[in-house]
């Protein structure tokens, strides 16, 4: 289903991330569907978010239906004096991989430990999604698999991952198995990502 009209309702808070030219951050915004492919986005949080949306940027939201949707809206006017954000809905899905990597570093405090053919690796997580992430190691990985061990507030999950590359100390794997695992991990994560990001503005 892609009736905007069908898939929202109107007036109500919704959660979501805007991916802008550095990053993708969370925000949570007032949904008011217009037509069955124009949705118009009223009272954004953090505010601040209002200077980094422009015509194109991209904001996916989550619809907490029975389903567990998520959405790509694409934006195609703003009103700075009204605040709002005219968007098209360009599609919906039930896979979670769609879903951006988004930046945790200096928000969520999530370690690693990858067991690679190097040996363990600790580091810290820059960023994550359903499909990779990415590691501040202090060092570059060639092309591999690792045992992946994130940690986060007590919770601790074990998956594969294959080193994809490898930059400035920052490595990026993406995930060959634990989807499952994965998911639950992320929705403890995007949670906090939102209470962090309201509590700081």
């Amino acid at each position: 289903m892609t009736d905007a009209t069908k898939l929202f309702r109107s007036g109500k808070r919704y959660r979501g991330f805007v991916q802008t030219d550095e990053t993708t951050l969370p925000v949570t915004f007032t949904v008011y569907p217009v037509n069955a492919k124009e949705v118009r986005l009223k009272y954004l949080f953090p505010i601040s978010m209002m200077d980094r949306i422009r015509k194109g940027t991209v904001v996916y939201i989550l619809i907490e239906n029975e389903d567990r949707l998520i959405g790509e809206l694409r934006v195609v006017e703003t009103d700075s004096e009204s605040k709002t954000v005219t968007t098209s809905l360009d599609f919906v899905t039930r896979d979670r991989r769609k879903f951006p990597r988004v930046f945790v570093k200096g928000i969520l405090d999530i370690t690693v430990k990858l067991s690679c053919e190097e040996g363990e690796i600790a580091g810290e997580v820059v960023d994550l999604s359903m499909a990779s992430l990415g590691v501040e190691t202090g060092r570059d990985l060639r092309e591999q698999e690792c045992d992946v061990e994130l940690s986060y507030r007590g919770q601790r999950i074990r998956v594969r991952g294959k080193v994809v590359r490898s930059s400035e100390g920052v490595v990026i794997l993406e995930f060959i198995n634990g989807n499952s695992e994965v998911t639950n991990f992320l929705s403890r994560v995007y949670s906090d990502l939102f209470l962090k990001t309201q509590r700081g503005q």
